[in-house]
């Protein structure tokens, strides 16, 4: 009888002792959601929206196509473009590898977010793109995805926004603030789309 309760204890002992460096992993969540392939065909299906890494989004997605269980990865060079509720992402080439950044604007001048950091409990590190979709924009350079530096952001945004200088005039000089871009940003399109009319 002894021995067999101190088996037991020691099997319980085993198991819940065994088990402390195990993270807890939350059933996958799935939304409405959709991606573009490389032959430009939108696929509308469910995208897993909580995935165990919070910068999985950047490298890939789980994609779940309608009256099917299983989920299928689909990375940057797969899609060209996914979105799930109101969060839409584009395939670019950084740094030499194909990844996935976030249009934050959408208008002529668009505004992306990358987050760089591959560890799920650190702070991701975030980098930024702006880019001019206009075809007659003077400058071809202002079409490609630009990279935005934090300390000199105002004076790269600069080109982008010669034609409405008092909005980049608000811009702070030394601070970056994501909002305060996307605001700008925004409003930039704004009165470029009544420009348009």
């Amino acid at each position: 009888m002894r021995t067999s309760i101190a088996f037991i204890l020691f099997s319980f002992s085993a198991t819940v002792f065994g088990q402390k460096n195990k993270v807890p992993k939350m059933a996958p969540v799935y939304g409405p959601g959709y991606y573009v392939n490389t032959k430009d065909d939108t696929i509308r299906g469910n995208v897993q929206l909580n995935p165990l890494n919070k910068t999985d989004f950047y490298r890939q997605f789980a994609f779940r196509l309608p009256n099917t269980s299983k989920p299928r990865i689909i990375d940057s060079k797969k899609a060209k473009a996914y979105g799930y509720n109101d969060k839409h992402f584009v395939s670019i080439e950084y740094n030499g590898e194909k990844i996935f950044v976030e249009r934050l604007v959408t208008g002529r001048l668009r505004f992306f977010e990358f987050n760089a950091t591959g560890e799920p409990d650190e702070e991701p590190e975030p980098v930024y793109f702006v880019r001019d979709t206009d075809p007659l924009a003077s400058e071809e350079t202002l079409k490609e995805f630009k990279k935005l530096s934090g300390k000199y952001y105002k004076k790269m945004l600069k080109p982008y926004m010669k034609d409405q200088l008092f909005i980049w005039s608000d811009l702070d000089k030394y601070h970056f603030n994501k909002d305060k871009v996307i605001q700008a940003l925004s409003d930039f399109n704004k009165l470029n789309q009544k420009q348009l009319r």
